[in-house]
């Protein structure tokens, strides 16, 4: 298993110094999480491990937390435009960018060749990008990429593509690193701020295989 327990520990340790933290969740049992993914999605090939840590880290953000009148979008994200989601809405985000996918036009073009049912929706902004994976992904390359669904107006492609998704990490792995990273070398500052030109320049080294950051990095 990689260091993913020690970037959560990071992240945790950031958090304490704000509101959200004691909103989030305890995690999820190891077991149950594995169980209740492989049954909603009926799958017969194993999960990726590091959803599996995900979970078990946090389960998302108290209900009770996001339901008071006074709560803020940005008192929901654990920094920038990042929130994380229970395992039940994960599902269900999934659930809806799966209906979003199977309506668009035949002919949109098509920059992932997977089973779209088996979408989960491990980030989200609440009001803009969400973060998913494919879970079929996991069996046939060893290790899941994430990707990101946004506006086409803040994502970039060659040739005026417009398409709004696009892989964003390499893997669960380097994303968590990719924020372990940012926070240790104070890119990511507990007041939310975010230095954004050396962030995209660690998420882009930490990240060689993303059309996101090769696409989308601030100009130096």
């Amino acid at each position: 298993m990689s260091n993913i327990k020690e970037y959560c520990s990071v992240l945790d340790d950031f958090q304490k110094g704000r509101p959200l933290y004691e909103h989030l969740n305890k995690g999820l049992d190891k077991k149950t999480i594995e169980h209740t993914i492989m049954t909603a999605y009926n799958l017969d090939y194993p999960i990726d491990p590091h959803i599996v840590e995900l979970y078990a880290w946090h389960n998302g953000i108290s209900k009770e937390f996001r339901s008071r009148e006074n709560v803020t979008i940005g008192d929901l994200r654990l920094f920038d435009m990042i929130s994380l989601l229970s395992l039940e809405d994960s599902m269900e985000y999934g659930r809806e960018l799966t209906l979003d996918f199977s309506e668009r036009p035949p002919d949109e073009p098509r920059y992932f060749h997977n089973d779209l049912k088996s979408i989960l929706t491990i980030l989200t902004s609440f009001t803009g990008p969400s973060h998913f994976v494919f879970l079929d992904d996991y069996s046939q390359k060893g290790y899941t990429p994430v990707w990101i669904q946004d506006s086409p107006l803040y994502i970039n492609r060659p040739n005026d593509d417009f398409s709004d998704y696009m892989q964003i990490f390499d893997s669960i792995e380097t994303m968590f690193l990719t924020f372990f990273t940012a926070i240790t070398q104070k890119v990511i500052r507990v007041d939310g701020d975010i230095n954004r030109i050396e962030y995209d320049k660690i998420a882009s080294a930490l990240n060689p295989q993303s059309e996101y950051w090769k696409y989308n990095q601030c100009l130096y």
